[in-house]
């Protein structure tokens, strides 16, 4: 795989990982 490509899955996982701690936080606020 060409750096670029890596860099590329790093910024997929990346924004996966901001959806889910948002998520996260959601349902932390909801609990309380």
């Amino acid at each position: 795989m060409s750096i670029d490509q890596l860099r590329n899955q790093i910024d997929a996982i990346d924004a996966k990982l901001v959806e889910l701690f948002n998520e996260r936080a959601r349902i932390v606020v909801e609990v309380g």
